[in-house]
């Protein structure tokens, strides 16, 4: 594959310090309930492909393993992992290379886009990577204070990224705190 495979990242990551997550407990910030976000990163990746790190898919609860409606490739180091539960529509890559090599071939054959859910190692490698080109991130960021982690996502840089998009949710009903859904592209 000479060419660079399109790649959209969703991240949702707390404002300012750009936390994700919790390396210790393998968990989004404790407290933080997004079921509105949930939803829109839902309807935007149904049918399509989702890779991400081991960490990431086992942080989904055991009911939502693995993501429904989508292929679900998962890339890990351990030649040995085997996801659970599973289905026909996941696999287990060991290299970022091999993940986007196997992803552009589903893509391609089915017409279906491509979409990293990290975590943290994850998504700088794809920001990185010679055989990724990343059109757009979709980030969910967060007002949230009160909530602590350890990972975070890289700086988007704005010589390569430019927003179009901005759409803030309040606080209210199930939802713990108020966020934007803000969308880049590559310049």
């Amino acid at each position: 594959m000479n060419r660079k495979t399109n790649v959209t990242i969703l991240v949702a990551f707390l404002r300012g310090s750009r936390i994700i997550g919790n390396s210790q407990t393998n968990s989004l910030p404790v407290g933080l309930n997004l079921p509105k976000d949930r939803k829109l990163m839902s309807d935007a990746t149904k049918g399509h492909i989702v890779y991400m790190g081991r960490p990431t898919f086992e942080s989904f609860p055991e009911a939502f393993r693995p993501l429904p409606e989508r292929n679900n490739i998962i890339l890990t180091t351990n030649k040995d992992y085997e996801p659970f539960p599973t289905n026909d529509d996941t696999c287990v890559c060991h290299t970022l290379e091999e993940t986007v090599r196997f992803a552009d071939a589903i893509a391609t054959e089915d017409n279906k886009e491509i979409f990293c859910f990290g975590g943290g190692n994850i998504y700088q490698q794809t920001l990185t990577h010679p055989l990724v080109f990343v059109k757009k991130i979709i980030a969910t960021i967060i007002d949230g204070d009160d909530l602590t982690g350890d990972v975070t996502f890289p700086e988007i840089d704005a010589t390569l990224f430019k927003e179009v998009s901005r759409v803030h949710y309040e606080k209210q009903g199930k939802n713990t705190h108020s966020f934007d859904l803000v969308t880049y592209e590559h310049i």
